[in-house]
């Protein structure tokens, strides 16, 4: 792999900030993070501007109707999604009464699936990450902070523990060790 891929790839993995991160209701009562696909298109453009699609109707049908009696249609898209001379591949899948919205959703899912091969927001699989995100959600700072402290050796026995931190991720000295957005940032430079 080349050195300039690997940096392409290095910067399309970059994790999302919290609030590009949404959420949805998914089975079994659990709440799955996503990302948008606008966000993932804008993320495309600013690292590897010249990325191309193409589209495959895999297929499209009805599979009987909704309970106002409204056809609902099946659409499944592949898209291949080439960044630099690499492409990868992903499936949507949507059903709806509406044959545009499905294929419209049927397509955002193939671009986002195809995306998550390339390592965005790849992120949003890893049970850690999950857990930084629900900590940003619920406001838990005490967490938050304690896994910033993980990351400064010697803060343990640091006699200034804020001013360690402030030091080792070079911030200024009234940073706002308390603000959220700002432990989340940290936290994702890795």
């Amino acid at each position: 792999m080349s050195k300039d891929f690997a940096d392409i790839l290095k910067a399309l993995g970059e994790p999302f900030p919290a609030d590009k991160v949404s959420q949805r209701a998914g089975q079994g009562g659990k709440k799955l993070d996503y990302v948008d696909w606008t966000s993932v298109v804008h993320r495309l453009n600013e690292v590897s501007p010249d990325w191309e699609t193409h589209s495959t109707l895999e297929h499209f049908d009805t599979a009987g109707t909704d309970d106002k009696g409204k056809i609902k249609y099946v659409v499944v898209i592949r898209i291949g999604l080439t960044v630099g001379l690499v492409t990868r591949y992903g499936y949507g899948a949507d059903v709806d009464t509406d044959p545009d919205k499905a294929a419209k959703t049927a397509q955002a899912e193939a671009l986002k699936k195809a995306a998550n091969q390339f390592g965005i927001a790849i992120e949003l699989w890893d049970a850690d990450h999950r857990g930084l995100l629900a900590d940003v959600r619920s406001g838990n700072i005490a967490s938050l902070k304690a896994a910033v402290a993980d990351l400064v050796p010697g803060f343990n026995e640091a006699k200034d523990k804020p001013a360690a931190i402030r030091t080792h991720f070079g911030l200024a000295d009234d940073a706002d060790l308390s603000d959220v957005d700002l432990l989340y940032s940290l936290l994702i430079k890795d």
